[in-house]
């Protein structure tokens, strides 16, 4: 569980319960009184849905790719600075496509099972125009020119990508450090690791970053 005496607090305990296990657990300080029958409790954020749920929402308009790209934005500009998960960051490109998607939608065009769900995909994938280095300091610079064949899966099938996550060295450690991105935390405790390879991944995805990472 969460150390609530750590020091930065990245999510509220609530929320990374409902991260970690998909269902919100009631605190044990939270006044009972406020749980009594009759009460509403507070609603999912988007951004803590399972992915399955957002697509379901977009296709049957009950929110937009654009508001979900927004919001998942959000919670990557205001929080990843403590955790440093998501290190290669294209929201202007996010926003464009989630704009199509909206779009396509009004015209009855359905792109996929994804159709404008927000995603992140680790570093070592390619994505066309951007960073893909493996966290090698020799790649440093190195911008790949196609889409991995896996990425382009995802893409056809409607999702949106904000962007890609941190990793190890060669995707080889069970930690997440590298002298690219620098240290990827866990936000349950700050002084400790995500694991890895995937390390940004499992950190992005608890933080609420990204419905799916690849």
């Amino acid at each position: 569980g969460l150390d609530r005496r750590c020091p930065v607090a990245v999510l509220t305990w609530v929320e990374v319960r409902r991260a970690s296990f998909g269902v919100a657990k009631v605190p044990r300080r939270t006044n009972r009184r406020a749980m009594a029958p009759g009460r509403a409790s507070a609603p999912t954020p988007w951004c803590f849905r399972p992915a399955t749920e957002q697509a379901r929402a977009v296709l049957a308009g009950s929110v937009s790719s654009q508001d979900l790209v927004r919001q998942h934005i959000e919670r990557i500009e205001r929080l990843d600075g403590q955790v440093n998960a998501v290190v290669v960051r294209i929201f202007d490109r996010a926003l464009a496509r989630a704009a199509e998607a909206d779009a396509a939608l009004a015209r009855r065009e359905i792109w996929g099972p994804l159709h404008g769900v927000p995603i992140t995909v680790k570093e070592a994938f390619m994505l066309t125009g951007t960073a893909t280095t493996s966290a090698i300091p020799q790649l440093q610079g190195c911008v790949a020119e196609a889409n991995a064949l896996a990425v382009q899966r995802l893409l056809d099938a409607g999702a949106v990508i904000l962007g890609k996550t941190n990793l190890p060295p060669y995707c080889a450690d069970i930690q997440t450090a590298n002298p690219v991105y620098g240290r990827t935390c866990n936000p349950h405790d700050l002084s400790r690791t995500p694991g890895g390879s995937s390390g940004g991944s499992a950190t992005a995805l608890a933080c609420g970053f990204a419905a799916l990472d690849l």
